[in-house]
């Protein structure tokens, strides 16, 4: 059904250790994402997704975000930015 209306799932995770500053930072995300061609610009793509996102960490205490991001296609890299 996802890919009848034109929906990715994407998941990811990171982490960030700094020493230095007693720091550990885990994070992971899912979310879903689309594609739109732009109307009058024919190679021109816009990406958009909406994401949750959960988080451990020893010195913050935001355990759940809601995140949305943007993205344009690049021609002549052939990549998101």
């Amino acid at each position: 059904m996802l890919k009848k209306i034109g929906l990715r799932e994407v998941a990811g995770a990171g982490f960030l250790i700094a020493p230095e500053r007693n720091l550990r930072y885990v994070e992971m995300y899912t979310g879903i994402e689309r594609v739109f061609k732009l109307p009058f610009q024919l190679l021109q793509k816009i990406k958009l997704g909406l994401y949750v996102s959960g988080s451990l960490s020893n010195r913050f205490s935001n355990p759940v975000q809601y995140k949305f991001g943007i993205s344009l296609w690049d021609t002549r890299r052939n990549r998101w930015n």
